[in-house]
């Protein structure tokens, strides 16, 4: 299987998901909030948008 990943830059993590969602939901897929990452301070510095049917570990 391929994957397919391109990047959008998106100001908030709203707007991000918002862009996603109305992309792949025009494909016909839906999206869901996946891992996300801390930074040394203990503040979020990264979180994934993925599929809604991919499975996390």
């Amino acid at each position: 299987m391929r994957s397919h990943r391109f990047l959008a830059l998106l100001s908030t993590l709203a707007e991000a998901y918002d862009f996603y969602n109305l992309y792949l939901w025009e494909k016909v897929f839906g999206i869901r909030y996946g891992k996300r990452w801390l930074n040394a301070e203990r503040t979020e510095c990264m979180q994934e948008i993925v599929c809604a049917c991919s499975v996390c570990y």
